[in-house]
């Protein structure tokens, strides 16, 4: 049984799906969304979806972002603001990849330019707002209060009862 917990967004890891002709169960956007193969449907790529209690629409983020500070706010850019070969260069992704990278549903995609001092406190802002920052590589990703080892968790949970096993 393989099982992929990734911060991709559900239609990145459709497309990359489709592109190699495999498909699994996985949970997309750091734990935000748990997708179970839908095995009723025709398509192949069917999922049932499960969003996990501590997701927060892109919507909703953005509206907290923008509720911190300008002291705060000066040290951030959206990454889909960014010029296009800027956000190749940074996504290492190509152009047409980008589509499916900016269908974000629970999370933002940040460039951060502040010192290491102003972004623990950024961090800590964040967390009053229910909201982290997860780092990975050059980008900041901003979620609710969830993460991979949710998805472990609900998929260890869910193929327990499936398969009626307790390991």
């Amino acid at each position: 049984l393989i099982i992929f917990v990734t911060s991709k967004t559900f239609y990145e890891v459709k497309s990359l799906y489709k592109n190699n002709n495999i498909c699994f169960s996985f949970s997309s956007e750091n734990g935000a969304s748990f997708n179970i193969i839908d095995k009723k449907s025709l398509n192949k790529y069917s999922f049932k979806r499960i969003i996990n209690k501590n997701a927060i629409t892109v919507s909703e983020i953005k509206k907290r972002l923008y509720s911190l500070s300008l002291k705060y706010q000066k040290y951030f850019s959206f990454i889909s603001d960014l010029e296009i070969t800027e956000q190749i260069k940074i996504t290492k992704l190509e152009e047409k990849q980008l589509h499916d990278f900016y269908k974000r549903e629970f999370s933002v995609s940040l460039l951060w330019y502040g010192s290491k001092t102003t972004y623990l406190k950024f961090k800590e802002k964040l967390e009053q707002l229910k909201l982290q920052a997860t780092f990975g590589g050059k980008i900041i990703n901003v979620s609710g209060l969830h993460n991979k080892l949710d998805a472990v968790k609900f998929f260890n949970q869910y193929t327990s009862k499936l398969y009626k096993t307790s390991n």
